[in-house]
């Protein structure tokens, strides 16, 4: 079986909808050789099935959760999982789901939302990438091979930043950190307003029991 009807297995079991465009980009992810897909977000990576059904069957399932549905299928550096979420009412999205927090949100509709989020937060900050002459080119190519998976419009406005010249930029790392000099395409500023408009605006909260209990 193929990657995607691997994942759609999961789906269905758990009385999940698999969006098209999750389902394209977890097969393009299983089919891309080496790390050209994604492969700047150095915050980013995907689950493995084996190791979504694991998280499912140890700890997010619906009788662990409330009865709430969660399709895991990537996470952070901190092994926290991004989550395909399914509320008994009916609404869906992505949301972050943490070892050791006993709140989240469903943060993202979709899928394009949440990659494009990521390579916002990527524009603004080149510090943990080799901001090498050629990364523009590499970036913009990233984004050509998911076009089919985001929204059209996500696609021109990452298509967009990343033509933009690579330059110093001032940027926190907190409010009340002082300003240090990074490389980016775009400014802090920027990020935050572009990231408030690929945010929910009515943000659902979830209560999360936590993995160990």
């Amino acid at each position: 079986k193929s990657v995607r009807d691997e994942f759609q297995d999961i789906a269905e079991s758990s009385k999940i909808e698999l969006p098209r465009n999750l389902s394209t980009l977890m097969e393009l992810v299983s089919s891309t050789p080496g790390h050209a897909l994604l492969g700047s977000l150095y915050d980013f990576e995907w689950l493995k099935v084996d190791e979504a059904e694991h998280l499912i069957e140890q700890w997010l399932n619906p009788g662990k959760q409330c009865g709430v549905s969660f399709l895991p299928f990537a996470q952070n550096a901190a092994g926290d999982a991004y989550c395909l979420v399914q509320l008994e009412g009916g609404i869906t999205g992505i949301a972050l789901i943490a070892h050791d927090d006993e709140k989240t949100w469903i943060e993202f509709a979709g899928v394009s939302e949440l990659i494009t989020s990521e390579y916002v937060h990527l524009a603004a900050n080149l510090t943990l990438i080799d901001a090498k002459p050629e990364l523009a080119y590499e970036l913009q190519h990233e984004i050509e091979l998911i076009k089919g998976v985001l929204n059209p419009e996500h696609y021109c406005l990452l298509i967009g930043y990343f033509s933009r010249d690579c330059v110093e930029r001032p940027y926190k790392s907190g409010p009340r950190a002082k300003p240090v000099s990074v490389k980016s395409f775009i400014s802090q500023d920027e990020k935050v307003d572009l990231l408030a408009t690929l945010c929910q605006d009515d943000r659902v909260e979830l209560e999360v029991s936590l993995e160990w209990e």
